[in-house]
């Protein structure tokens, strides 16, 4: 049974199951429709790798001090880990063992947040401490929790304006790997109070990573950030990068990480001080120019 999420007191909304209508509003929340871009993908070349450096295998999140540079990485399973070494320095029990953590960001010195099944938390890197902070459970659905469950693998924050941004999914549990809706949104980082939701266009695949690339709170309505999301392969393409616009509401193909033998995405993070994107894949850290991205 799924659980869920931890404060959540919800009014009896639509059915989980049905589909959320264009530009659909629920008392002062708008969901705003993503539009794809029909675009094709950029290789890259050896030549755009800044470097490639070892990294634990098995990891779902990769984290960056920003004034430090240091770089952790999380398993699903909840060990955190120095990327260079692969010492343990914290263990965290999940809420729901069964799905484990999707992704982590650093929130500040000794403090990650991380996403589980339905929530994110803050963790304290020194205690093991978990504190239920947000919800991705959308307001508008009744909560049938015995017929779904909402996960999201992707997890970025925005210093610049506290922001924290998911990219929630909503399963069927009774359906494996039915993915009923999926959705981009925002939480003040102050309080985890939702801010804004973006419906993704279909199919809906599950973004492995994401990272912000320009700040973003729009008109006051909404939050309007650039990001760039990571993504597995499918018939199609390879794993690869997306950048979605929300001024705009669209999503944009990026580049083709297979162009650079990266064969898998397990997160992604930026580290500041080098200009530099990191790309979590396989046994390894591959980092890129932040350029690359943040002029398109």
């Amino acid at each position: 049974m799924a659980i869920a999420c931890a404060d959540a007191a919800l009014e009896p909304r639509p059915p989980a199951t049905a589909v959320v209508a264009p530009g659909a509003s629920f008392g002062e929340l708008v969901v705003h429709d993503v539009t794809p871009v029909d675009s094709p993908l950029r290789a890259l070349t050896e030549a755009d790798v800044v470097e490639r450096t070892p990294a634990p295998v098995g990891a779902v999140g990769l984290v960056v001090d920003p004034e430090t540079g240091y770089r952790l990485v999380v398993r699903r399973s909840g060990e955190v880990l120095i990327a260079s070494t692969d010492e343990v320095v914290q263990v965290f029990e999940a809420p729901e063992r069964r799905f484990g953590f999707g992704d982590a960001v650093w929130v500040g010195p000794g403090l990650l947040a991380l996403t589980a099944l339905n929530d994110g938390f803050l963790a304290v890197l020194s205690t093991g401490e978990l504190t239920q902070h947000f919800c991705f459970l959308p307001t508008w659905m009744e909560p049938q929790f015995d017929a779904i469950v909402q996960r999201s693998d992707a997890l970025a924050l925005d210093r610049t304006h506290d922001r924290l941004y998911a990219q929630p999914q909503t399963d069927g549990e009774t359906e494996a790997g039915t993915v009923l809706e999926g959705f981009l949104s925002s939480y003040a980082l102050s309080d985890g109070a939702e801010r804004t939701w973006y419906r993704m266009p279909r199919p809906v695949p599950r973004a492995t990573g994401m990272v912000v690339l320009s700040p973003g709170p729009g008109d006051g309505e909404r939050d309007a950030p650039r990001l760039l999301l990571a993504y597995p392969a499918t018939l199609s393409r390879g794993p690869h990068l997306q950048i979605f616009d929300g001024e705009a509401a669209t999503l944009t193909p990026s580049v083709d990480l297979t162009s650079i033998d990266v064969g898998h995405v397990g997160a992604l993070a930026v580290d500041e001080a080098a200009e530099t994107l990191l790309v979590l894949a396989t046994q390894e850290i591959v980092a890129l120019p932040l350029a690359l991205f943040r002029n398109e």
